[in-house]
């Protein structure tokens, strides 16, 4: 006989505690609106390694993320080519890397063009400066999450950040 409790994101097996660094969809649907020090809120889901297609070329092997339209706000980042606010507000909308746009535009704007990864097809909605390798998640691809339905998700899926206000101490929250 196995004892299994989930509470949040520590999952408590045969009396050992493991804490994991992902969480319910409901710490970005409703743990900002019990917090009033959180300010913004994002998740992040991976997609994995996917291949992309525009016209008769090919791509393989792009990291796919999926990410809350609130990513730019909470990691203040700007997107060299699209608007921050909309990038990732709709369906099947794809922010994709500065390096990956070179690769297939040769320079040229990638704002509203069509590409399939995998099977589906989405619309380039910005284009974003690649990350630094010392950051901890890396994309070639950060498209809009509600095209994946998180809603339906029922287990520990996300990783979540929350950007606090500036007088924010965290102390106060409990």
């Amino acid at each position: 006989f196995r004892h299994q409790e989930k509470s949040g994101n520590k999952l408590t097996e045969n009396n050992q505690t493991t804490t994991y660094p992902i969480c319910l969809r409901k710490a970005y649907t409703e743990i900002p609106e019990q917090i009033p020090e959180i300010e913004s809120a994002t998740q992040i889901y991976r997609g994995g390694v996917s291949n992309i297609t525009y016209n008769n070329s090919h791509f393989q092997h792009q990291k796919l993320l999926f990410a809350d339209k609130e990513f730019f706000r909470v990691f203040g980042v700007n997107l060299i080519e699209g608007d921050t606010v909309n990038a990732l507000e709709q369906l099947n909308t794809v922010v994709i890397t500065q390096s990956v746009s070179k690769k297939m535009f040769n320079g040229k704007s990638a704002l509203g063009k069509v590409i399939k990864i995998d099977d589906d097809e989405y619309t380039i909605s910005g284009v974003i400066k690649d990350f630094p390798e010392t950051t901890h998640f890396h994309f070639d691809l950060l498209a809009s999450v509600s095209t994946i339905q998180p809603e339906t998700f029922g287990g520990l899926e996300f990783f979540t950040y929350y950007l606090m206000r500036k007088d924010f101490n965290f102390n106060d929250v409990s």
